[in-house]
């Protein structure tokens, strides 16, 4: 492929090739590739505070009640809107990850260590949701994010950013 690919060839790459894990995919095809999910992940975000909206995980609790039924209600809310945000950030992942698999094919290395973060990452997310709920604590969704962070490890996003920096420092 050629070294200027313009958003529309991006676009028609990604969607030709969303369910073909092994087509050819060029680096700079991948850098496009992350932008181009943007407008996906933006429809993504709005059916997220939709879906919020319409099981009422944002509005707030009367604070009028006994305090044993107050904290019942804010660890019920804080059980489901955890859940929606695990099943947001997992299918977040599930945007880029026919990108990933074509540049691991491209490069000729395996996908598996980071196909097995991005399994166990719902996982330990929705094991630490149902945990909070069970222990009758509201959980933290700052620790559904670090979990959501593990395959960022493993994906090819610092090999290409290395590959452009050596790139550049040839060039100068």
């Amino acid at each position: 492929m050629k070294n200027n690919i313009t958003w529309k060839e991006a676009w028609q790459d990604y969607t030709r090739n969303f369910f073909k894990p092994k087509a050819p995919i060029s680096y700079e095809m991948y850098d496009k590739h992350r932008w181009v999910s943007v407008p996906l992940l933006i429809l993504l975000l709005i059916l997220f505070f939709f879906i919020s909206y319409q099981l009422d995980l944002f509005d707030s609790i009367d604070w009028n009640q006994s305090l044993e039924k107050y904290h019942k209600l804010k660890v019920e809310q804080a059980f489901l809107s955890g859940l929606v945000f695990t099943i947001f950030l997992f299918i977040f992942h599930l945007t880029d990850l026919t990108t990933e698999l074509r540049m691991f094919h491209a490069r000729g290395k395996s996908a598996r260590d980071y196909l097995i973060a991005l399994i166990v990452a719902p996982i330990i997310s929705l094991l630490f949701v149902y945990l909070m709920y069970r222990f009758e604590q509201e959980n933290q969704t700052f620790f559904i994010i670090i979990f959501f962070y593990l395959p960022s490890y493993f994906n090819n996003w610092r090999y290409i950013n290395n590959r452009k920096a050596d790139r550049l420092r040839k060039e100068y």
